[in-house]
This record gives C-alpha cells, structure tokens and sequence, in this order.
C-alpha cells in the first residue's frame, strides 16, 4: 500500500487526526507534493483548526490543478477576519484564474463582490 492509499483510507474513515498526522509525517520528511497538502488542508478544516489550514490553502491557492477552490476559501477566511490586504491579494488573484480559464461568469460574480 502506498502512501496515498494509507492517506485515502483514513480519509474515507474519516480519521481526521490519523490523516493529519500522516499527511504531517510526509511533508515534513519532504513529500510535499499536492495531494499530501490538500490532505493536511482537510484534516485542519475537519478538525476546526482553519487556521493552521491557512498556509496549506496558500500552496494550494498558488497552485496550477483547480486553485479557484482554496482561493475563494482564503477570500472568505480574509474577509471574516477582516484582513484587507489578504482579501484584496487573494480576490486579484482569482480574477487572474479566472481570466486564465476564460470563465467570465465567475469574474463577473468576484467583481460584483468587489
């Protein structure tokens, strides 16, 4: 069994603090590829620790594979707790995404937000 299958189990389990764990225990020995960041950044947001999830969402917000997803979540996380300059860092940067993919209807759902 590999390490994404390991990984896959306990969250189909929903063993958050076992996939936490494991999924800590590999990035830090330096597979920090995506889907071992994604799985730390489920794990924190099972676990309501949306905060240490941050800096995952942040990899994952720059990341070339569907970053729409953890963008929007830094946009509302930024937003709650009232940080401008992260809210407008993340918003101008899903306006690019979306600029990229051509997905006008999404722009135009962030810029009436704006």
């Amino acid at each position: 069994m590999d390490y994404k299958e390991i990984l896959r189990a306990y969250k189909l389990d929903k063993q958050w603090e076992k996939l936490l764990e494991g999924a800590l225990k590999l990035y830090e020995e330096g597979k920090d590829e995506r889907y071992v960041v994604r799985m730390i950044a489920l794990a924190y947001e099972n676990l309501e620790q949306v905060e240490k999830a941050i800096p995952f969402w942040e990899i994952l917000g720059n990341g070339e594979n569907n970053p729409e997803e953890y963008s929007r979540k830094l946009i509302d996380y930024y937003k709650g707790i009232e940080d401008k300059n992260n809210w407008t860092k993340w918003m101008k940067k899903l306006l690019f995404q979306f600029l990229r993919k051509k997905d006008f209807e999404g722009i135009e759902d962030i810029w009436m937000q704006m």
